[in-house]
């Protein structure tokens, strides 16, 4: 059984995590301020990202990055639309070259992870070749090569 005293003794585990009601209530209003924009998102691929897009999509990485961190907003995001959004971690990113600065100043970074991941989807014959989970596929590859290093 959860408790909420495990819950905060986690939370006291990890760097600078915060579970507390005001968190919550900051996550539910990120969501509720950007639901329109987010479902216009969710059927899209990465494959159909458009260089008009960054301003938008850089501001949405921000006020995500500022509520849940750089790696917690891409997961978010990542959930959310999963086949636009990909997913990076530190070890990811730093292994790739985007090594990740503090919270609230990564969003051109994250706009310019996502053009890579759309070229590597490209690459590798996209959504056509390999269905709707391909940037799971490219976020376990990265893990391999960036993480565990095994390639």
């Amino acid at each position: 059984m959860i408790t909420a005293d495990a819950i905060d003794r986690y939370a006291r585990q990890r760097r600078h995590a915060r579970f507390d009601s005001q968190h919550f209530a900051d996550i539910e209003a990120l969501l509720a301020r950007h639901a329109e924009a987010l479902g216009g998102l969710l059927g899209r691929s990465i494959e159909s990202l458009a260089p008009k897009e960054q301003t938008e999509v850089q501001a949405l990485f921000d006020e995500f990055e500022r509520v849940l961190g750089p790696v917690g907003a891409a997961k978010a995001l990542h959930l959310l639309a999963p086949r636009f959004f990909p997913l990076w971690d530190r070890a990811i990113a730093s292994g790739a070259g985007f090594w990740l600065a503090k919270r609230g100043t990564n969003a051109n970074r994250y706009w310019r992870w996502m053009l890579r991941t759309q070229r590597e989807c490209r690459e590798v014959g996209g959504e056509a070749t390999w269905g709707p989970g391909l940037l799971k596929r490219i976020d376990e590859l990265n893990y391999c090569r960036y993480t565990i290093k095994v390639m």
